[in-house]
Formats: structure tokens, C-alpha cells, sequence
């Protein structure tokens, strides 16, 4: 007989339905705890994992906040750099651009024409007078002439270096002016397709510019009609390589005309007034590089096209 069948014969007195079950529930509560053991084990488990989950977000959050405060950094870094190199330029400019002189005689007008005041020769003839009382134009019927002035003076090179000349306006030409000592000659003409005159260092020319407008057009000025701009010309100067240039504006702001009191509204009167209001102002706009663009394209001219 066997050693297990010998040990059941020993208890199979002492084994009873109550002993079994009592067994039975012994070990069911060692198996609960056992499992409530484990069960509390994978939940600090998971505890922990989740704490240190977090504690790498956290991390990354904090490297990626890192890395946009890097960039944020660097991009202020190149931004401060570009305005220091365009600050830097532009007080390198007033050394750099022409030294030009601009002189202007008393303005002369009015004078009314029934033309085109572009076909009127330059320099315009003396033989051409002047308005010298008021007159009275009527709207309807001389609303298409012409009501012009002559704006003339001299533009003198004061640069060591020769300088191209871009009259936008203005006709260029030769003879005399009060302003100057001497008889002046027409510049030459350095570029036809561009109009461009050359002048050399201490040379002048002479200019004459004729603002024109017809009653028409001088009446929604004085109206202020939108679309309506003060009569205006200009010269484009720069060296040779056109890198640096100013742009010197001529505007005139001029009131020839005036409404006539009393009159009929069917038939409105003008007065051209022989002493208007005149003003001709002068502007120097200097071009400075706006961006790093045309920093670049200032610096290295050499690997660039003519872009004038």
C-alpha cells in the first residue's frame, strides 16, 4: 500500500462535509488576499507609471517651451541685426548721394491758351504775356483752355563725381537765367531711351517747367473733386550705377480762379485772377534700402542687373 492511501486512512475518520468546507473557505480567503495583494501591487505599479508618464510630459512641455523661446530668440537675434545693418546704411546715404542745388526764378503768370500747352516751345517766348487784368471766362464756354504758369530755375551738379539728370516734367535747354553768372549749355544726353542728361561736377542747366490745367480742371481743384492732384513734376538724380538716387519734386499750389459773386448758377462766371495765389514747394525724397533685399542688392551691386 502506498504512503498516500496509508495517510488517507489515517484522517478519513476525522473528515467531514464541515471540515471540507471550512478548507475550502480558508483558501478562498487566502486566494482573495493574495489577489487583493496583487491587485494593490500593479495598481502602485500603474501609479507609478503614470507618475513618471507625467513627469516626461511635463519635461517635454518644458524642452519644447525651451526650444520656442530658442527660436523666438534667434528670430528677434536676425531681426535686430537687419535693422542695425539698415540703420548703419542709411547714415552711410547722405555721404553717398548726389550733391545737387536747386534754384528757382519767380514764378510767371497766368497765362490763358486755347491749346495744348505741350505744343508752347521751350524756353517760352517773352513775346507770350501775360494775363495782366482779371478776366472773366464763362464755364461752358471756356471750359477746355488752358491756364498755365512758367516755373524756371537752375539745377547745379555740386558733387565731385558726374551725375545723371532725369528731368520728369521739366524741359531741359540753353540760354541765360538771372540766377546764374554765366550763358549755360544744354547737359548732354547720356541715355535717349531714358531721358537721362549727364551733368559733370560744377556744370548747371537750365529748367522750365509749364503747370498747366484747363478751367475745368483748376475749378474741382479749388472744389477739392477727388481725383484732383496739385500740379507736380520732378527730377530722378543718381551716379552712374543708380544704386543711390534722390528724387527731387517740384509741386505747385496754385489758386488762379475764382467764382464770380453774383453770379448766375445756369451760367456760372469764373474770374482769372491776374495776382492768383502761388507757391511752388521742393521735396527731396532720398531712397534708402526698406528691407534686407534691397540691402543685399545695395552692398553687392556687382552680382545684380541694372534694375533703374
Amino acid at each position: 500500500m502506498s504512503q498516500i492511501e496509508e495517510m488517507w486512512k489515517a484522517i478519513k475518520p476525522y473528515v467531514t462535509a464541515g471540515s471540507v468546507a471550512a478548507v475550502v473557505a480558508v483558501l478562498s480567503l487566502l486566494l482573495s488576499i493574495v489577489s487583493i495583494l496583487i491587485g494593490r501591487r500593479s495598481a502602485r505599479a500603474a501609479e507609478i507609471q503614470a507618475a513618471a508618464a507625467m513627469d516626461q510630459a511635463e519635461s517635454a512641455k518644458r524642452q519644447a517651451g525651451e526650444a520656442a523661446d530658442g527660436v523666438a530668440q534667434a528670430a528677434r537675434s536676425a531681426e535686430l541685426s537687419e535693422l542695425a545693418l539698415l540703420a548703419q546704411r542709411r547714415l552711410q546715404i547722405p555721404a553717398e548721394i548726389p550733391q545737387v542745388v536747386l534754384l528757382l526764378e519767380a514764378t510767371q503768370g497766368p497765362f490763358l491758351f486755347p491749346g495744348v500747352v505741350s505744343s508752347i516751345p521751350t524756353p517760352h517766348s517773352e513775346a507770350i504775356q501775360p494775363v495782366i487784368d482779371d478776366v472773366e471766362l464763362d464755364f461752358w464756354k471756356d471750359r477746355w483752355k488752358s491756364i498755365y504758369f512758367v516755373v524756371r530755375g537752375v539745377v547745379f551738379n555740386d558733387s565731385s563725381r558726374s551725375v545723371g539728370l532725369i528731368p520728369g516734367g521739366p524741359d531741359l535747354y540753353a540760354g541765360s537765367s538771372s540766377l546764374w553768372r554765366d550763358s549755360v549749355d544744354l547737359p548732354t544726353m547720356m541715355q535717349p531711351n531714358y531721358g537721362t542728361y549727364l551733368l559733370r561736377p560744377q556744370q548747371a542747366a537750365l529748367f522750365e517747367w509749364k503747370p498747366a490745367r484747363t478751367l475745368d480742371a483748376w475749378i474741382d481743384l479749388s472744389n477739392g473733386v477727388e481725383g484732383e492732384y496739385l500740379p507736380s513734376a520732378d527730377f530722378v538724380i543718381g551716379y552712374a550705377d543708380w544704386r543711390m538716387r534722390s528724387i527731387l519734386k517740384l509741386t505747385a499750389d496754385i489758386q488762379p480762379v475764382r467764382l464770380r459773386p453774383g453770379g448766375d448758377i445756369d451760367k456760372p462766371k469764373w474770374i482769372l485772377s491776374k495776382q492768383p495765389y502761388i507757391h511752388v514747394a521742393t521735396e527731396w525724397e532720398q531712397r534708402a534700402p526698406s528691407d534686407l533685399k534691397e540691402l543685399k542688392r545695395d552692398l553687392f551691386p556687382a552680382r545684380l542687373e541694372n534694375w533703374m
